[in-house]
């Protein structure tokens, strides 16, 4: 091959020099093509692909140790973070597979092959499980492990995808719950707002002076009421303090009543008994 040195270069005068050069031009374009473009400004081009070729192997060719080390940390430094287990996944398997395509191996037997791609999904789910968040899925995750046979990779996944699934469902409706409770608080609490409030005006609770009726009249709402024009007037039920006080007015005076005529009759059966002993 021209760029191996294993097609030397002919002589000008043979009849071959031709077709070398159209075959030489065409590889030393399409190296030179097919460079990043930060690289393709560094590099002349030379007259012969094999010039080209080892440029770029004497100065890109380090080896795969560090680009390996470099993949392995990001492997370790790979976690869920909050994101979804879908985009987790998709990252962690990229990776796994990425270092896995510049590992050499030996020559295996048909057993030895199996056992080593079981070696390597256990490893897989391994570093998986571990980098889920502990906070949703420690639970699973430890079912998951302790089993005496360990679950397939696509296994573990589909279990680990339905809990998020499950988790999703049950935070939404916890979320929804206390929306609904926290709107029933808040109405509670806003129809209170006037019940311990004193009107500046008639003096009277249950309301302020801008809603007082004695000041600014009675709806067309209130007018058929039995109400009248006391506290909030039209209105068959109140919670204000002065209708409960003009309430309690009201037993109050009827107790007096019947008591006078209580110590009325006592006293009259006194008179009637001293004039029969007289």
């Amino acid at each position: 091959m021209l760029v191996f040195d294993t097609i030397t270069t002919p002589e000008a005068t043979s009849p071959d020099y031709h077709q070398w050069g159209i075959i030489n031009s065409t590889i030393v374009a399409w190296i030179y093509n097919t460079l990043d473009a930060s690289i393709r400004s560094t590099v002349i081009i030379p007259d012969d692909a094999k010039t080209l070729w080892d440029d770029l192997f004497n100065r890109y060719s380090l080896g795969n140790g560090p680009h390996i080390l470099e993949i392995k940390h990001a492997i370790s430094d790979c976690k869920q973070r909050g994101r979804s287990v879908a985009v987790y996944y998709g990252e962690l398997n990229k990776l796994q597979n990425l270092v896995s395509s510049y590992l050499k191996l030996s020559a295996y037997t048909c057993s030895a092959a199996k056992e080593y791609a079981r070696m390597h999904e256990t490893e897989m789910l391994h570093q998986f499980c571990l980098s889920l968040d502990s906070k949703k899925f420690s639970s699973v995750v430890s079912t998951l492990l302790m089993s005496d046979l360990l679950p397939t990779m696509n296994a573990a996944y589909a279990k680990i995808v339905a809990d998020e699934r499950k988790q999703f469902v049950f935070e939404t409706h916890e979320a929804s719950s206390v929306t609904i409770v926290g709107f029933n608080a808040t109405g509670t609490a806003s129809g209170r707002t006037f019940e311990h409030k004193e009107c500046s005006h008639c003096k009277k609770f249950g309301h302020d002076k801008d809603h007082c009726y004695d000041l600014h009249g009675f709806p067309d709402w209130g007018r058929g009421g039995r109400g009248g024009r006391g506290g909030r007037g039209g209105c068959s039920i109140s919670k204000g303090k002065g209708d409960f006080s003009g309430s309690v007015g009201s037993n109050a005076r009827g107790g007096i009543k019947r008591s006078l005529i209580l110590i009325m009759g006592v006293y009259l059966r006194f008179l009637m008994l001293n004039g029969r002993n007289s």
